[in-house]
């Protein structure tokens, strides 16, 4: 799960672990973030640039990326339809993506490449 990033309605923050998606880790210089879940508590000091959406959250030790669907839904628009497939669909301006529900009850989109490096 590691490389899977999980569409999470019931977060209000996006919390990325892989640092082969993202670029620019760094300490934050607007304090700390503190997330409680059903699986536990996490505080990071770390954010980092998430290439074509901006800063976001960073913690090395998490075991999935989360993203706020709150906070895609405030950019992109978001579909479902269970009559046509049992997904979420992200709609970005050059292309959609697809958040499948896998065993584990959970919408994940898992992308096929790393953007480590990229400008």
């Amino acid at each position: 799960m590691y490389n899977w990033i999980l569409l999470d309605n019931q977060s209000s923050v996006t919390v990325f672990c892989n640092p082969n998606m993202v670029k620019n880790i760094q300490v934050s210089t607007s304090g700390s973030m503190h997330l409680a879940t059903n699986g536990g508590s996490m505080i990071t000091y770390m954010k980092t640039d998430l290439p074509q959406w901006g800063e976001v959250w960073f913690n090395n030790k998490d075991i999935t990326i989360i993203f706020s669907y709150a906070k895609i839904a405030e950019r992109h628009r978001i579909t479902y339809d269970s009559e046509k497939e049992d997904a979420f669909i992200v709609y970005l301006p050059n292309k959609s993506i697809l958040f499948e529900r896998v065993r584990m009850n959970l919408y994940v989109f898992k992308p096929l490449i790393s953007v480590k490096g990229r400008n």
